[in-house]
């Protein structure tokens, strides 16, 4: 009789040995699964992102050279998807100072706190770098609307009522709208949002520059559903 083996039947000590050695393959087929899910994971966002990328890219030759008046709001064909493609010009906004001469009612339609509000967008700017006027508060409705209206490049003394259009590229002679700032925001077809604030160039081979950039994805598309 063996040290394995009795009466036919597997030993105690083989037994456990079979069973660690199920285990670490066991847990080997699991990391190797877990790793190979974040790759794909990785491979397509950075899929994404260069979809994102080629899309802006188009997406600021048009503002650039558009005579049509903004805001705009259309859609990019780009790598196989159809990108949509919001830009914003922020010189047309609400400044930050200039939300503190809003009234209560006017800013709880954006479902804030307005004394709340008022306090976290005082102690926002531009010298820390704080470009993104969706952090003052987490509402929904706030993320989606206020963006498009405030922004802490803004001169506007009131809320702007935006009227969008396509724009249509190719017709401005020498302008290119150098200096500008603009909100640019695309998002796939498969809910990645690639959204930044550039200063436009002037400059046809180079004619936006990033001051501020971020890749989200959200569950499902946000809307603003205010009418300013």
């Amino acid at each position: 009789m063996s040290f394995n083996e009795q009466d036919g039947y597997a030993t105690p000590a083989a037994a456990v040995i079979s069973l660690a050695l199920a285990l670490v393959v066991g847990a080997g087929m699991a990391r190797a699964l877990a790793e190979l899910r974040i790759t794909r994971a990785e491979l397509s966002r950075t899929q994404e992102e260069y979809k994102l990328a080629a899309a802006h890219n188009g997406a600021m030759l048009m503002i650039a050279t558009s005579a049509r008046p903004p805001p705009y709001r259309w859609t990019i064909a780009t790598l196989g998807a159809a990108v949509d493609i919001l830009a914003e010009p922020e010189h047309t906004k609400l400044g930050l100072g200039a939300v503190s001469d809003l009234s209560d009612e006017e800013l709880t339609r954006f479902g804030v706190d307005p004394i709340q509000l008022r306090s976290r967008l005082a102690g926002m700017s531009l010298v820390t770098g704080d470009v993104w006027v969706s952090d003052a508060d987490a509402g929904a409705t706030w993320r989606a609307c206020a963006p498009s209206v405030i922004s802490p490049f803004g001169r506007a003394g009131a809320l702007p009522a935006h009227v969008y259009s396509e724009p249509e590229g190719g017709k401005q002679d020498g302008f290119w709208r150098a200096g500008e700032v603009w909100r640019i925001r695309a998002v796939s077809p498969e809910g990645w949002a690639d959204e930044r604030i550039v200063r436009l160039t002037g400059n046809g081979l180079r004619p936006g520059a990033i001051i501020a950039r971020r890749l989200s994805r959200a569950a499902g598309r946000i809307e603003c559903k205010i009418e300013f």
